[in-house]
């Protein structure tokens, strides 16, 4: 991209220098040279934006590879709830409500939130 810049300028400098000799000498116009540097910077203006499209395009490519690396992975912690199977039941075969709760060891019946903090 500052490649370009460069060879703009150049290229607008060399066309300038050119045009002001020869305006001086009389061999071209004062108009005609306006035009010269008018088209010069049109092209100039085209080949910057072009520059832009190519970086643009290839940190889309680049963006696009990480973006499909990352749907790609194969992730370690199992899609399926840690070291242990989930059980699914249909709940219409149940015979009662009791028979959806499992018994949890030592749970005394209350939950006690200590050293919690929440923030937006």
């Amino acid at each position: 991209l500052g490649f370009v810049q460069i060879v703009n300028n150049a290229a607008m400098s060399l066309i300038v220098w050119i045009g002001a000799k020869q305006v001086i000498d009389g061999d071209l116009d004062a108009g005609d040279l306006g035009t010269y540097v008018v088209m010069s910077l049109q092209i100039g203006f085209g080949a910057t934006q072009c520059a832009h499209l190519y970086s643009a395009v290839m940190k889309a490519v680049g963006a696009a590879e990480r973006t499909f690396e990352m749907i790609d992975r194969y992730s370690r912690i199992p899609s399926y709830g840690g070291d242990q199977h989930m059980q699914c039941m249909d709940i219409s075969d149940a015979l009662s409500e009791r028979d959806l709760v499992r018994d949890v060891k030592g749970f005394e019946g209350r939950i006690e939130m200590d050293h919690v903090c929440f923030a937006y």
